[in-house]
């Protein structure tokens, strides 16, 4: 990828949540009023503004808290609960190796169609 296509995938993630144009320019590495041009008054920091970096940071980490790369998939894993008891017996068969994949395979086939004739059972 080249950068200026990595630039414009941070300004395209930035915008899809709405940060403001300060924090937008420090993701894409532009320096605030740093140097000799925020001297000469063509600064970074004259275009954008310059927020204290507590802020910025801040403002990043609430409305991306993966970063801009946690656009790109799944940045959470939810685990849940209510996890059938013969689903379990599955996954410990196989992690204890007295399954193989394609035992794990129809077993899991089996428990969808007991489930499916189940549900289909109860509503009528």
């Amino acid at each position: 990828m080249q950068m200026a296509q990595m630039r414009h995938f941070a300004m395209s993630a930035c915008d899809a949540v709405h940060l403001s144009d300060c924090s937008t320019a420090r993701m894409l590495g532009h320096t605030l009023g740093s140097g000799r041009a925020s001297k000469r008054g063509y600064a970074m920091r004259d275009h954008y503004g310059n927020l204290p970096v507590e802020e910025v940071l801040a403002e990043q980490a609430d409305k991306l808290p993966a970063g801009c790369l946690g656009t790109l998939g799944m940045s959470e894993v939810k685990v849940m609960d209510d996890i059938p008891k013969e689903l379990k017996v599955v996954w410990r068969d196989y992690k204890e190796g007295r399954l193989k994949v394609s035992e794990v395979i129809d077993r899991l086939d089996e428990l969808k169609t007991r489930t499916l004739k189940a549900d289909l059972s109860i509503g009528t």
